[in-house]
């Protein structure tokens, strides 16, 4: 169990990032400063920059953090396993553990801050390469990895699109990775 000083670390960091995402979908990303942002959150400037090294970091580090646990996820998955389907279990398991409602808060706040959209993944680049080195070293190749993280980034890139309404993001990948494992394609 993470220490009183870990626990309360995390609930004051989830405090900005709640008051940001709500201020960014309200207000736009660029018109919110960091004052109004800790303002919201109940916080002064300073423990702000404490929790939080940018705006952008309330937007792109939760991204850091879900592809860590997908690579996790993978990395826990039976070695024997195929590794697409250890790795769609593994991106549907993170998926699936997102609130509905968080995913849509951060998706109306980002929508906000199209000025970002090119530094948006599903995976880091760095778990990246890990997972293509952990199915190499499993199955003597990395190539499907990147089949199944891109069926399941053009389920994310079709949920992010503005113009794509409101759709969830959990069917989506889950249709994306279906139609990798067992389309017709194959």
């Amino acid at each position: 169990m993470p220490s009183l000083r870990a626990r309360n670390r995390a609930r004051v960091r989830h405090e900005i990032q709640d008051a940001a995402w709500r201020l960014f979908a309200e207000h736009g990303f660029a018109a919110v400063t960091t004052q109004q942002i800790a303002t919201a959150a109940g916080v002064s400037t300073s423990t702000y920059f404490r929790h939080v090294a940018s705006k952008e970091d309330l937007l792109l580090q939760p991204l850091l953090a879900s592809s860590a646990d997908i690579l996790a996820a993978y990395a826990a998955r039976p070695a024997d396993e195929p590794v697409a389907r250890g790795l769609a279990a593994a991106i549907r398991g993170r998926t699936a553990e997102a609130a509905d409602t968080d995913l849509r808060r951060w998706r109306a706040a980002m929508l906000t801050a199209p000025e970002l959209g090119s530094r948006v993944t599903l995976i880091a680049d760095a778990d990246r390469g890990e997972l293509v080195r952990l199915a190499a070293d499993r199955h003597g190749s990395g190539l499907v990895v990147h089949l199944v993280l891109a069926a399941a980034e053009y389920a994310y890139s079709r949920w992010i699109d503005p113009s794509a309404g409101e759709q969830s993001l959990v069917a989506l990948i889950d249709a994306a990775l279906d139609e990798t494992l067992t389309g017709d394609w194959r």
